[in-house]
């Protein structure tokens, strides 16, 4: 009798000894939820406080066109002395980037970006230009001397930064959109003379990419052309 009582005692013990550490775990795991879910709810909040958010959620609700605003006479780009850029975006007669003898001496496009959400994003911009293929029979593109810069307004060609080389290049750093609020920013695009013949280095069609990205790399992307 006294092995069996022994036993069974022992037995009871085993049980409560289970049932404190079944109890010990429910307890560490509704702690953790508690927690994740207060830290979640902390961000949330973060969110909708029209602060600065970087990430895939922060970018979903932008926009981004691109628009061609310089008038487009028959024949491609020629080249254009860097110091006459204010007289080539004038151009003539209204029609600018048109010199008097109807050559394009410049393009000019409008990049606007809109930001769709309530809270304000910070982004990074980049633009990239390359030579793009034309009609057959009419040779490669190439462009030795061909320039891009972001200009002050769609009638002032002071430039904002340096001007910059068909590459691609880092454009906007921190760039930041309050919520629903829209930016318009002014590219200008010109080969730049030289004092030799530039039929053969600077000629063909060009496609421009411009990419606005989050930290996390999630963003929006348009594109343009000339020539193509």
């Amino acid at each position: 009798m006294e092995n069996k009582d022994i036993e069974k005692n022992e037995s009871q013990e085993e049980r409560k000894d289970s049932g404190g550490m079944l109890f010990g775990i429910l307890g560490v795991a509704t702690l953790i939820i508690t927690i994740v879910g207060a830290t979640y709810a902390y961000f949330t909040a973060t969110a909708s406080d029209n602060t600065t958010i970087q990430g895939n959620a922060a970018v979903t609700g932008i926009d981004l066109v691109v628009t061609k605003v310089s008038n487009e006479p028959d024949s491609g780009l020629v080249p254009m002395l860097d110091t006459d850029l204010q007289k080539g975006l004038t151009g003539t007669d209204g029609d600018i980037c048109v010199d008097s003898n109807g050559n394009a001496v410049c393009q000019l496009y409008k990049v606007t970006i809109t930001n769709r959400g309530d809270a304000a994003v910070s982004l990074n911009g980049t633009l990239s230009l390359q030579t793009a293929a034309v009609e057959e029979g009419e040779g490669d593109s190439i462009f030795t001397n061909l320039k891009w810069a972001e200009i002050t307004s769609q009638t002032d060609a002071t430039l904002i930064g340096s001007a910059n080389a068909m590459q691609t290049t880092t454009w906007k750093n921190d760039y930041l959109l309050q919520g629903s609020e829209a930016k318009d920013l002014y590219l200008l695009i010109w080969i730049s003379e030289t004092t030799n013949d530039q039929s053969d280095v600077d000629k063909g069609a060009y496609i421009g990419t411009v990419t606005f990205n989050s930290a996390s790399g999630t963003g929006v992307t348009a594109t343009f052309s000339d020539g193509v």
